[in-house]
């Protein structure tokens, strides 16, 4: 006893085995070669900041009398054209009118038939020239049998910019549902 307290003392510590037995010490992630420093990781901040504040003296390091160029940022807060819920419902209605017309319920074509809408519904909307905004639409199409559907969506959008449209087309044997959406991309 009195012997680890005179190493205590003397600010030796006392010997902890090692959890890996044959490891003398745990191996660094940055090896250090013989007779060398591992450098700090200030001294990495530093050099990148350094190049930071040449760059923006408006030179480069690779022609000392060439200016680069600064441009702004190219975002837009708000768009040139808003999206028009009015003008996509039209265009909704339009074309499931067009191609729903004297169609009846069949499982095998409704698959085909939801993609066509879905592919033409998005070339006309691209047509429209909304530049940075986001297209979604959804075709969601069933068979009437006297029963009740009930979809809801949820968005997080910008109401000043961001609209969407719907449409439901219903005959004798089906239903079509085709909502059109509309988001903004900064």
């Amino acid at each position: 006893m009195a012997a680890r307290r005179q190493s205590i003392l003397r600010n030796e510590l006392p010997a902890i085995p090692s959890p890996h037995p044959g490891d003398e010490r745990r191996k660094s992630l940055f090896p250090i070669l013989a007779n060398h420093r591992r450098s700090s990781v200030a001294a990495g901040v530093t050099g990148f900041l350094a190049s930071r504040k040449f760059k923006k003296a408006g030179k480069t390091e690779g022609s000392p009398n060439q200016v680069q160029v600064n441009y702004e940022p190219t975002y837009r807060m708000e768009p040139k054209v808003k999206f028009t819920a009015f003008s996509v419902h039209n265009m909704l209605k339009e074309i499931l009118d067009e191609r729903l017309d004297g169609f009846s319920y069949n499982p095998k074509f409704c698959v085909t038939m939801t993609q066509v809408l879905t592919d033409e519904i998005k070339e006309r909307m691209k047509q429209m020239s909304w530049d940075r905004y986001k297209l979604v639409v959804v075709v969601m199409l069933g068979e009437r049998k006297d029963q009740d559907v009930i979809v809801t969506s949820r968005c997080a959008w910008d109401p000043k910019v961001d609209n969407f449209a719907t449409y439901t087309f219903t005959n004798k044997t089906l239903f079509c549902t085709a909502s059109a959406y509309g988001i903004y991309t900064e």
